[in-house]
């Protein structure tokens, strides 16, 4: 039984390494005709849309088939929760496979708005058939993202995290190599390159402490006699919440896209906006995905 379960893992992970080589390859496949404007360049470079990007399964510092990624998926399953949450057009009375479906075209329509605003970022000359052939190459790259996550969550392990975690270390990598050679040329760079392992290791510190934490919650089980101990249930964070920072980060790119169609003087290009937003936007989300997921009343009738 144990040779048996150890092969199934192995399994497993061997088909989640085999999409991970999937992805990483697409990310190298360059977009045919297109070329970044020093606009796109400069946005990409001097705002947080790449970081945020990378957070939401999207990869926009390098200009590939895989580009777009996983962020319209993340835009449909928040519209998805908020239909769901407010039971608005008869949405409580779909069927799970039509929630599937109704998701799925979402994406597909979040997917090409997405492609267009991206194609027409990265290129000033307008060529009619290029530009609908550069559209048709991201949505349909997205597209087979979403569809490997899928896969990977059916026969792999982690669903969608393996990809977005080959994102975030594709897009963190060089930024790290690159501040790590600046920090060298700084006065007592030793000492900030400690620094920077004292933090990173404090990090990993949170982060473990973070996925064990849990609040025992003593209850009385019903079906047991009034003399026996009371019953503990461990409430933990649960990991799926990162869920929510993903969907976060997605819609926090929508101002950075569709800026560069406005003035730099407009309000949409004013940091003192962006940074309002972003919080507000932050503090919406946490809530939002918090009570949906975690909804005190339905926890006490469950109880």
């Amino acid at each position: 039984m144990e040779k048996k379960n150890l092969l199934n893992v192995i399994k497993k992970v061997s088909f989640s390494l085999f999409i991970v080589i999937i992805y990483v390859m697409g990310l190298y496949i360059p977009l045919p005709f297109a070329e970044a404007t020093k606009q796109y360049m400069e946005a990409v470079k001097n705002t947080p849309i790449s970081i945020l990007g990378a957070f939401s399964g999207a990869n926009f510092t390098q200009i590939s088939i895989f580009s777009i990624g996983l962020n319209p998926l993340m835009f449909s399953m928040l519209i998805i929760q908020l239909l769901s949450f407010t039971h608005s057009f008869g949405f409580d009375a779909l069927s799970p496979k039509q929630v599937q479906y109704l998701m799925q075209f979402l994406t597909m329509i979040i997917t090409i708005i997405q492609a267009a605003l991206l194609v027409f970022a990265f290129t000033n000359r307008r060529n009619g058939l290029e530009d609908f052939e550069m559209i048709l190459i991201l949505s349909a790259g997205s597209c087979l993202v979403v569809w490997l996550c899928y896969r990977n969550m059916k026969y792999g392990v982690g669903a969608s995290a393996p990809v977005i975690l080959t994102s975030i270390l594709n897009g963190a990598i060089p930024n790290i190599i690159s501040n790590v050679k600046l920090l060298l040329t700084m006065k007592y760079a030793w000492v900030w390159l400690a620094a920077l392992a004292i933090f990173i290791l404090l990090l990993i510190k949170f982060w473990l402490a973070f996925t064990k934490a849990y609040y025992p919650l003593k209850v009385v089980n019903p079906s047991l006699p009034a003399s026996s101990n009371l019953m503990t249930v461990p409430l933990g964070l649960n990991m799926a919440a990162m869920m929510m920072y993903m969907v976060g980060m997605a819609i926090l790119t929508l101002p950075l896209m569709v800026g560069r169609y406005f003035s730099s003087s407009s309000l949409i290009n004013n940091w003192v906006f962006q940074a309002s937003f972003s919080a507000v936007m932050g503090i919406l989300i946490f809530y939002f995905f918090t009570f949906v997921n975690f909804d005190p009343k339905e926890q006490a009738k469950s109880f």
